[in-house]
């Protein structure tokens, strides 16, 4: 095979690649909506910090059979700032890859690529290599063969919730407790009133995308009212650094038919949402919340049994419950799955230099797992 490499810096020559992308894009494995060109785009003139694009377009008799969406931003660490070169997911998603069927072989040549071509960086940290993807220690091995070390440790957990066999098998295989608790918490909103849930997906294909603006302006109302709105954090579905992004990306969703919208109601008033991202059989879960002065308990264990069983009723392959192992996800998971970090240190820096020797001594140290699990991002 005669392959070659193309480097994209701007981000306004995305479109010219669009249909190449779309098409391999329909045939990535696990392919999500953070993996669109749509998204790099949107989300690239939203991000609020200097950066610099290193698209590597992967090129066989100069039509492209892969995309490996790299970027390098500044990121503050204790030695200081340090220019760093990642995907550009900046942890929307847990996990992320390259686009293209021969995926592994492009991600090889955009590693070769980077560390060949000019030192723009001082590290390298690849963050969301799925642990259970099938091509998972191809993707480790290029890493691990190489003279310039990776070091790689645990970035987050997502727990999943996989759509085996049907709804009625799926209650039945969890326990009398679960089961117990499920209709308790129905039952004392049922007593308040009329409880109805509202879901929506756009499908292009029939010609139906609408960007259901009255189920949106309803999401936003139970984010307004939901404990997240003041969160310092600043991630909330309403937070107005957040906001924008997803208003944005809402209408790019709709138009492809990867909009899915959940939106609980009590006596048709919105009281809890589920805000999430589809492709392909998979539901990414994005934003949720519920109204906090709502009297009722259980919104969102109630809201999320709902949407496991319309996504039973539907077809759905799996259910991607986010980064983080709170309860209220891991009553419905089936399994948990993580995201790996692999990190090279560039030699030219000092500071980077630092990092490194700190990151090769830490293992050997007592209580590493532990410190590995506090570091997860939730």
């Amino acid at each position: 095979m005669n392959r070659r490499i193309v480097e994209v810096n701007d981000v306004a020559q995305l479109a010219r690649y669009a249909s190449a992308w779309d098409d391999l894009h329909a045939r990535t494995p696990d392919a999500t909506f953070f993996q669109t060109w749509e998204w790099l785009a949107v989300s690239w003139k939203h991000f609020p910090r200097r950066q610099k694009l290193r698209l590597i377009v992967v090129l066989e008799e100069d039509v492209p059979v892969g995309f490996v969406p790299f970027c390098v931003r500044e990121q503050t660490y204790r030695v200081g700032n340090l220019r760093v070169l990642s995907y550009p997911l900046e942890d929307w998603g847990p996990f992320f890859g390259p686009v293209g069927v021969d995926h592994v072989a492009c991600f090889r040549l955009a590693i070769e690529h980077v560390l060949q071509s000019g030192c723009d960086w001082d590290l390298i940290d690849l963050r969301y290599l799925r642990e259970q993807c099938e091509s998972f220690d191809e993707f480790r091995s290029v890493l691990s063969n190489r003279r310039q070390v990776f070091y790689d440790r645990p970035r987050m957990v997502a727990p999943v919730v996989e759509l085996h066999g049907d709804w009625d098998a799926y209650v039945a295989a969890k326990s009398k407790n679960w089961r117990r608790t499920m209709r308790r918490e129905r039952s004392q909103i049922d007593k308040l009133g009329e409880v109805r849930l509202e879901s929506y997906r756009t499908d292009p294909a029939a010609g139906q995308i609408d960007t259901r603006p009255d189920l949106w302006s309803d999401c936003l109302q139970a984010a307004q009212r939901s404990w997240q709105a003041t969160s310092s954090l600043g991630a909330a579905f309403c937070s107005p650094a957040v906001l924008p992004v997803l208003e944005e990306l809402h209408q790019v969703a709709c138009r492809r038919g990867m909009i899915d919208m959940n939106v609980l109601y009590l006596n048709d008033s919105p009281v809890a949402f589920l805000h999430s991202y589809y492709c392909r059989g998979e539901v990414y879960a994005l934003r949720s919340g519920y109204d906090a002065s709502c009297p009722a308990t259980g919104l969102g264990t109630v809201l999320l049994y709902e949407v496991v069983r319309r996504s039973f009723e539907q077809g759905d392959h799996r259910i991607n419950l986010g980064p983080g192992t709170q309860d209220y996800k891991m009553r419905f998971a089936t399994d948990a799955w993580r995201a790996i970090n692999f990190t090279h240190y560039s030699t030219w820096s000092l500071r980077s230099q630092t990092l490194r020797l700190r990151t090769a001594v830490d293992s050997y140290l007592p209580g590493f797992d532990a410190r590995c699990q506090k570091q997860l991002v939730t």
